[in-house]
């Protein structure tokens, strides 16, 4: 696609910048990125559990109907129930005479459990206000004439019922959702630390807005909904005019703290922000770089996450970093398409000489220990990289990759006084504090063996995305032979080349894993 575009507008080169580019760095402010877990509680959970027997129930009959599969059932997406939904309805219109019972029983159950699916979703990172407003409105459809009969056996199903009592029942009692506590309390520290500061939340729905809005203002902080034109079930939009008038008087004070919708996402000139927090998660890589950008531009900023341990929160955050990270891998590959490729630099056939410098090192050779970021889901990929962040409250701490367990780099490193901990980190071998990631390799483990350079290409572009300070240490060849030595020199000078001037990654050529474990402790010792 990009190379189709950029011969539409016959560009002949792509420039590709992050965060961390050397020509970039300088002129964008620190920004802390964090994510805030919460537990949804003994209530939401009884309420949860209500809703996922009422939709396990009906996606057991779809199993047994054959119209999904166990693991369908298991999995519970409302993406395949869309699609199955569609299908179904594309098979009745063949007639009620060759239209199996199965196929009509299948879309009223198709559509209960989207229904249902998205009570869930509205439970686990809404709240109850907007669980009971929308199953109000389920019910209030349900009494039209021109109803569905998939709604009406939904709404008279007895479990329905149930879930809409207790939520009614925790609603007198008080009971909120955990984000809700969470985001008061860390907006009172906010305000307490800064009395002039600028803070951004952002919420899905108009509802939580709304509902945000009312408990800051109940709990003395001051605050304004933010919401788009558009004239909402029950809920009246912004003017121009007014919009104008709540960001203006945002950026004089009058306000601390904005609550919006997406409209603040983009295209608005809103005050620069101390603190955005985003209530929930979006799957969306764009929305996600949007929200996020409100921060850091002219000084230090700050974006915390909120997250509902086990909820659709985790998934969606974790979807939008991967396809972030998919966005940028796209880029740079399209640049690097314009340059000569990797394996043709650093493992030309022949030199201009005509020295073969190929190993007979076998393409299976792989080192003890070593991943294959190919192997991994983007789920599982992103779920180590936000291990990686999380490891801000334990500055200048040595983390090692959990494969280094029973490895002599860690007795070598015990032994200089260090006292590592083991996380699994599919970037880095060892991580030092919350910017140097160091991949350590040996040649006996990679040599030109261009499938393993393929595979720590990979480890190092994500190695780049996620420290300040990449580096890569390289143990030599331990050869006698005069030939392999020279033949391995060549090998390291141009990867040496390579990493250092086209990736820009700290290159070190040790001897020995004693070398790697001295300067590995000179390192922990400069970055405190």
């Amino acid at each position: 696609m990009i190379s189709e575009v950029k011969k539409n507008l016959r560009f002949e080169h792509i420039e590709a910048r992050t965060e961390t580019s050397m020509d970039v760095v300088r002129f964008i402010q620190p920004m802390e990125i964090q994510w805030v877990r919460v537990q949804l509680g003994p209530e939401l959970s009884l309420v949860g559990r209500l809703i996922n027997e009422t939709m396990n129930e009906r996606l057991t009959s779809l199993a047994e109907y054959g119209l999904i599969s166990e693991e369908d059932v298991q999995r519970k997406s409302r993406r395949t129930m869309v699609g199955l939904l569609r299908e179904l309805a594309s098979e009745t219109r063949k007639g009620p005479s060759v239209t199996p019972m199965a196929t009509y029983q299948g879309l009223t159950l198709s559509a209960q459990v989207i229904r249902l699916s998205y009570c869930e979703e509205l439970l686990n990172t809404q709240g109850l206000s907007e669980l009971r407003n929308y199953m109000d409105k389920i019910i209030l459809k349900a009494k039209s004439p021109r109803s569905s009969n998939a709604l009406k056996e939904l709404v008279s199903d007895t479990r329905f019922i149930a879930v809409l009592d207790t939520v009614n029942n925790l609603l007198k009692r008080g009971v909120k959702h955990p984000k809700l506590t969470e985001l008061l309390r860390i907006l009172k520290e906010q305000v307490h630390a800064k009395q002039d500061s600028r803070i951004l939340v952002f919420a899905q729905f108009r509802d939580t807005v709304k509902q945000i809005v009312d408990e800051l203002r109940r709990a003395g902080i001051s605050a304004s909904l933010f919401v788009g034109h558009g004239r909402g079930k029950g809920f009246a939009g912004m003017t121009q005019a007014k919009q104008r008038k709540v960001l203006r008087d945002f950026k004089d004070g009058l306000y601390c703290t904005l609550v919006a919708t997406s409209v603040a996402e983009e295209g608005l000139d809103i005050a620069e922000c101390d603190l955005v927090v985003m209530y929930d998660a979006v799957p969306s890589e764009v929305r996600y770089i949007q929200r996020r950008g409100r921060v850091s531009r002219h000084r230090e900023g700050k974006v915390i996450i909120l997250i509902a341990s086990g909820t659709q929160d985790e998934r969606y955050y974790l979807l939008a970093v991967s396809k972030e990270k998919k966005m940028r891998d796209t880029i740079l590959r399209a640049k690097e398409e314009e340059t000569m490729k990797i394996e043709d630099f650093v493992f030309g056939e022949s030199d201009k000489n005509g020295k073969n410098v190929e190993s007979n090192k076998s393409e299976g050779d792989k080192a003890e220990g070593n991943r294959n970021p190919v192997d991994m889901t983007d789920a599982a990929l992103e779920e180590q990289c936000t291990s990686i962040i999380g490891t801000t409250d334990q500055p200048r701490t040595l983390i090692l990759d959990k494969s280094l367990e029973s490895s002599q780099m860690y007795t070598k490193l015990k032994e200089r006084g260090l006292n590592p901990i083991f996380r699994s980190t599919n970037a880095a071998d060892y991580i030092i504090g919350d910017d140097v990631g160091i991949i350590h390799i040996k040649y006996e483990n990679l040599g030109n063996n261009k499938l393993a350079f393929e595979l720590l290409r990979q480890r190092i572009d994500l190695l780049r995305e996620l420290f300040a300070v990449p580096i890569v240490i390289y143990e030599q060849a331990k050869s006698k032979d005069k030939n392999s030595i020279q033949a391995n020199d060549y090998f390291t000078y141009k990867m040496a080349a390579y990493l250092t001037l086209s990736i820009r990654v700290h290159f070190f050529e040790l001897d020995s894993e004693e070398e790697a474990a001295n300067l590995i402790h000179s390192f922990t010792i400069v970055s405190t």
